[in-house]
């Protein structure tokens, strides 16, 4: 009686010692993109980022289209041009990476505005993609392009 009642005991100390699983885990080719729920419940923005940045599917279902692209003073002209990239057009980008199109890159991610800042290295690139959320999740809606 003695050893069954050392081994429910311990059995008890596991149990209560368990972390609660507050994430829920995609499979996606091999590998596990894991997003966290905060305390009320929601995805964090970062979370959602990763994901975003990671899985082509994902991030066409989370783009407003026709997207909002800013080109900020392009070609040393005075004004802005301004293009509209519909869902066809969009080209996946990997924000993973750290050399996109042959640049190094460096990417910031602002949870408190919800922006994610793509900046080159000695290369002129800066462009801020611009987010804002819908009844569930996070959505880019447009990109402003102060590249020279």
């Amino acid at each position: 009686m003695n050893k069954f009642t050392y081994i429910l005991f311990v059995f008890l100390c596991l149990i209560s010692c368990a972390q609660p699983n507050n994430k829920k885990q995609v499979l996606k080719d091999r590998a596990v993109i894991s997003l966290k729920k905060n305390v009320t419940g929601k995805t964090t923005f970062y979370d959602f980022f990763k994901k975003f940045a990671s899985d082509s599917c994902f991030q066409r279902k989370h783009i407003l289209f026709p997207l909002k692209i800013i080109y900020e003073g392009y070609d040393y002209e005075e004004t802005d041009s301004i293009l509209h990239i519909s869902k066809s057009d969009w080209i996946y980008t990997k924000f993973n990476d750290s050399i996109i199109d042959g640049q190094k890159i460096m990417l910031k991610v602002d949870t408190m505005t919800h922006t994610v800042i793509l900046k080159g290295y000695d290369s002129g690139i800066y462009m801020k993609y611009l987010f804002k959320t819908d009844k569930r999740s996070w959505i880019l809606f447009q990109i402003d392009d102060y590249s020279n």
